[in-house]
C-alpha cells in the first residue's frame, strides 16, 4: 500500500535536532520507541521523553519488541543483546559463549532469531529463565546471502537486496509467487513488515 499523505504523529527534530533515527519499535504499553544508535525516544500520543542513553560503548543497529518477555531487545554492532525493561538497560545474556554476528533482529514466539547474511543463516535462540538460550541454525536451504531484512508471523519472510521476497517455513524455501505483485518493479527496498 501506498500511503499518499501521512499523518505527522510527532516531529523529534523539534526535541533533537541531531536525532537520526534508525526503526521504531510499538509496545504493549501504547508507546511508540524510537531508537538511534545509542539512544531512545518514547512516544506517549504527541509528546516525546528526553533522550535515554541505551549504552556508552554499543552502538545499535536493529532492534525488535519482545512480546513473551516484554522487553525491547538491541542488537548491536558489537554482537550483543541489550534489554530495555521496566525502565532499565541491561546486556541480555545467551548459553553460547557470545551471540552470533547479524543485521537484524526478530522476536517471535518466546524466541528471537537473528539475520545473518554473511553466514548465509538465520539463527534460533530460545528464551530460558536467565536469558537465551544455545543458537541454533533456521535456514536449510541457505538463501539468507542476499537477505536485507525479514519478518516472522508462523513464516519467514526475507526481503532480498533486488525487491524479491522469500518464504521460509521451519526453515526450508517455500518457493511462493507473489499475488498482485507491483507493475513497477521493486528496488532500494529496506524493509518488511508483516501481521497476522
Amino acid at each position: 500500500k501506498r500511503i499518499a499523505t501521512p499523518k505527522l504523529i510527532v516531529d523529534l527534530s523539534n526535541t533533537n535536532p541531531q536525532a537520526n533515527i534508525l526503526g521504531v519499535v510499538k509496545t504493549l504499553d501504547g508507546n511508540i520507541y524510537a531508537y538511534e544508535y545509542n539512544g531512545l525516544h518514547i512516544i506517549t500520543g504527541d509528546q516525546v521523553s528526553d533522550t535515554l542513553k541505551i549504552d556508552e560503548n554499543e552502538q545499535v543497529v536493529s532492534a525488535t519488541f519482545d512480546e513473551d518477555n516484554d522487553q525491547i531487545l538491541f542488537l548491536t554492532s558489537n554482537s550483543k543483546i541489550i534489554s530495555y525493561k521496566n525502565k532499565n538497560f541491561e546486556f541480555v545474556d545467551t548459553s553460547d559463549e557470545s551471540w552470533k554476528k547479524a543485521t537484524k533482529i526478530t522476536a517471535y514466539s518466546g524466541k528471537i532469531y537473528l539475520l545473518s547474511p554473511e553466514d548465509n543463516q538465520i539463527y534460533r535462540y530460545q528464551s530460558t529463565r536467565t536469558g537465551f538460550g544455545k543458537s541454533e541454525n533456521y535456514s536449510v536451504n541457505g538463501i539468507v546471502k542476499d537477505a536485507i531484512d525479514f519478518a516472522i508471523d508462523g513464516f519467514v519472510y526475507l526481503l532480498n537486496k533486488n525487491g524479491n521476497i522469500e518464504l521460509l517455513s521451519r526453515g526450508e524455501n517455500q518457493n511462493i509467487q507473489i499475488e498482485k505483485n507491483s507493475i513497477q518493479e521493486l528496488y532500494n527496498a529496506s524493509k518488511i513488515f508483516t501481521e497476522f
